[in-house]
């Protein structure tokens, strides 16, 4: 199914998981005292977009794969 489909929020599970995560992350990266015990340094703007595009280019393709390509490859079974 695509998430389109099936909405964002309809696992609420998962969704508390990757805000846990994020903010967990986040926290990592610009509360000063854990950026010095994890080594890591805040990320700017062109950082940010950095992730952004190539963490897109995956959520692209796996949607235009399940609506397009697995479609296609059952109607030739």
């Amino acid at each position: 199914h695509l998430i389109f489909e099936l909405g964002f929020f309809t696992n609420p599970y998962l969704v508390l998981a990757v805000l846990s995560s994020f903010l967990i992350f986040l926290s990592t990266v610009y509360i000063k005292p854990l950026g010095v015990i994890f080594k890591t340094v805040p990320l700017d703007a062109y950082d940010w977009l950095v992730v952004v595009f190539f963490s897109s280019i995956e959520f692209v393709f796996n949607n235009l794969y399940t609506a397009y390509i697995i479609p296609h490859l059952r109607k030739e079974e």
